[in-house]
C-alpha cells in the first residue's frame, strides 16, 4: 500500500467540530458573534464575514492539528469581511452551477412521472435516494473548492483541478461519512434550539454555522496528514498568529 495513504495520525470529526465551539474560555462570546453572523447571512454579510473568520482559522490550523483556534474579534471585522468576499462568489459560482446539474435530474423523474400517471408512482419513490446522492456529490465537489478559497483569496485559484482531485482522492470516505454525521448533528442542535422557546434557533445556527467552519480546518489538516499539496495562504501569519491568546 501507498505510504502517503496510509492511516494518518489525524483525522477530522464532526462531533469534536462541535466540541471544538466550546473549547475557547470566550466561547459565549463566540456564540454570540455566531449567532449575530446567522441572522444577518439573509443580507450576506454574515456570510461573508464568517468564511473571513473561516480563512483565519484555515490559515491557523494548518498543519497544526489539534492547536486552539482564534477566538472573534471584533476589531477585525473589516478583515474578516475583506477575506471572505472572495469565498463567497467562489461559492455563490459553485451553488449555481451545482444547483443547476442537480435540478435537472430531479426535473426528469417529475416529468415521467407525471406522464406516467399512476404507473409512474414508483419514480417518485427515487427522490429522496436521488437528493441524498446528490448532497453527497455536491459536498465532494464544494468542499476543496472552498477551503482553497479561503486561503488563496483568489477566485481563479479556487479551481486548480489536480488539486480539488487530490483533495477528493485522499479524503472521500471522511468526506462522506463526517458530512452524513455533520448534517445529522445540525438538525439535532437545530430541533433543540426550536425547543428553546424558538429564540434558541439563533445560537443553533450560530453554532451549527461556527462548527463547519471547524469541520473545514480539520478536513484540511487530515488532508495534509495524508500527504496532500499545502496550499499557499495570503492571509499574514502575524495577523492569524496575533489572534490566539
Amino acid at each position: 500500500m501507498n505510504n502517503e495513504l496510509s492511516q494518518p495520525a489525524f483525522s477530522s470529526s464532526a462531533p469534536r467540530a462541535f466540541q471544538a465551539i466550546f473549547e475557547s474560555p470566550n466561547w459565549l462570546v463566540n456564540i454570540l458573534w455566531l449567532a449575530v453572523a446567522a441572522l444577518t447571512q439573509g443580507l450576506l454579510i454574515g456570510q461573508i464575514m464568517l468564511m473571513g473568520w473561516g480563512s483565519d482559522l484555515l490559515a491557523f490550523r494548518a498543519g497544526r492539528p489539534g492547536e486552539r483556534v482564534p477566538d472573534i474579534d471584533a476589531n477585525r471585522f473589516g478583515d474578516y469581511l475583506a477575506q471572505g468576499l472572495w469565498p463567497f462568489l467562489v461559492l455563490f459560482v459553485v451553488q449555481c452551477v451545482l444547483g443547476a446539474v442537480m435540478a435537472l435530474p430531479s426535473i426528469v423523474l417529475s416529468i415521467a412521472g407525471a406522464m406516467l400517471g399512476e404507473d409512474g408512482f414508483w419514480l417518485f419513490l427515487l427522490f429522496v435516494p436521488l437528493l441524498m446522492v446528490l448532497a453527497v456529490v455536491a459536498n465532494l465537489v464544494s468542499v476543496p473548492i472552498l477551503i482553497r478559497g479561503m486561503l488563496t483569496q483568489d477566485f481563479m485559484a479556487s479551481f486548480d483541478l489536480n488539486w480539488i482531485k487530490d483533495f477528493v482522492r485522499r479524503m472521500f470516505l471522511e468526506l462522506v461519512i463526517q458530512g452524513i454525521l455533520f448534517a445529522l448533528i445540525a438538525m439535532l442542535v437545530a430541533f433543540l434550539g426550536l425547543l428553546a422557546l424558538c429564540i434558541g434557533i439563533f445560537p443553533a445556527s450560530g453554532i451549527i454555522s461556527g462548527a463547519g467552519m471547524h469541520l473545514f480546518a480539520q478536513y484540511y489538516e487530515s488532508y495534509l496528514q495524508r500527504g496532500g499539496m499545502p496550499v499557499p495562504s495570503k492571509i499574514a501569519n502575524d495577523i492569524v498568529d496575533a489572534q490566539v491568546l
